[in-house]
């Protein structure tokens, strides 16, 4: 779409950035609630043990990069599991998916 100019630079940026942060928050709070009734456990998956580790470590800024493909959802739920705090949790998922989509956007105004 914005190579064939139909849609301006900001309505992609705000549709894409959107809609991703939101499916975030859902996988967020998927995770805040799945707590209560299925543990995960982190010693079956070498990734999500990765993942956990850096969550533990970082926190909620970990999400900043939330934009990852598949590792993206994972920090997102483990985020929730672990009782992150949300508004900060939030604002770092809108931040890391904004800043890709605004990079992809860049990228491809020059075609």
């Amino acid at each position: 779409m914005l190579v064939e100019g139909s849609w301006s630079h900001w309505q992609l940026f705000i549709m894409a950035t959107s809609g991703n942060v939101l499916g975030s928050i859902l996988t967020f709070y998927m995770g805040y609630f799945i707590y209560a009734k299925k543990p995960i456990d982190f010693s079956e998956n070498k990734h999500y043990r990765r993942v956990h580790s850096v969550i533990q470590r970082w926190g909620w800024s970990s999400l900043l990069f939330s934009w990852l493909p598949v590792f993206g959802d994972v920090f997102c739920l483990l985020a929730g599991w672990l009782r992150l705090n949300p508004v900060l949790s939030f604002i770092a998922i809108m931040l890391g998916k904004s800043i890709r989509y605004a990079v992809i956007i860049w990228f491809m105004s020059f075609y």
